[in-house]
């Protein structure tokens, strides 16, 4: 039974081959703790908070929280930060049913340059104990999840908008086309236009109270 690990700017997933669905799902992104050891020495030690941990540790306001992303351009910026990420998911309760010995499909975004590539694997073997892995695009993992093995692909991620050929399972990246049209700047979009209508009602409602 092997794991699915899939990478992205904006996510990380974990599941079981075979599964529709992952089974843990965390954002990209990290707090940053800093707590002060001794009064005296004022010395601070750095901890790594991801998931829902995040809201809980700024509500409780206990600590000082830098919240910041493990990736930027989809480019991996804290290797560190990455490594804790994996960690936590790979040994968490929801995963250690099933992760080891199990090998590791590790789903990788595009464009991903080869150190980054030596990086991830030693990571994963070296830090994780992971015993077996095997590395696919994310295209062609879409591919193959329709039941084809060639095809044109449309990756709509939240960074960028990608199209590319996967030819027997494999993805020519040389013919990547990619915009930065993509899912934050719709997010974005729709934000605005979301707070324009709330703005528009409140003044609709203003304008009837006065009437009245």
């Amino acid at each position: 039974m092997s794991i699915v690990l899939e990478l992205s700017s904006y996510q990380l997933r974990l599941g079981k081959g075979g599964d529709h669905n992952p089974s843990t799902i965390y954002t990209s992104h990290y707090g940053m703790k800093q707590r002060i050891n001794s009064p005296l020495k004022r010395k601070r030690t750095s901890e790594y908070t991801f998931g829902k941990c995040i809201d809980f540790v700024k509500s409780s306001g206990d600590d000082l929280l830098d919240i910041r992303s493990i990736y930027s351009q989809n480019q991996v910026r804290d290797w560190s930060a990455l490594e804790s990420l994996f960690e936590q998911v790979l040994f968490s309760d929801v995963a250690t049913k099933y992760v080891s010995p199990s090998p590791v499909l590790l789903v990788e975004p595009l464009r991903v340059d080869r150190f980054e590539q030596q990086k991830m694997v030693e990571i994963l073997f070296e830090k994780c104990g992971v015993l077996a892995l095997s590395s696919v695009k994310c295209t062609s993992a879409g591919v193959f999840a329709n039941g084809r093995t060639s095809a044109l692909a449309l990756d709509m991620g939240h960074s960028f908008t990608s199209v590319v050929p996967v030819k027997d399972g494999f993805t020519d990246e040389s013919k990547l086309h990619r915009t930065e049209l993509a899912g934050a700047v719709m997010t974005e979009a729709s934000l605005e236009l979301l707070k324009a209508e709330i703005a528009r009602s409140k003044e609709k409602d203003s304008n009837f109270f006065n009437s009245v």
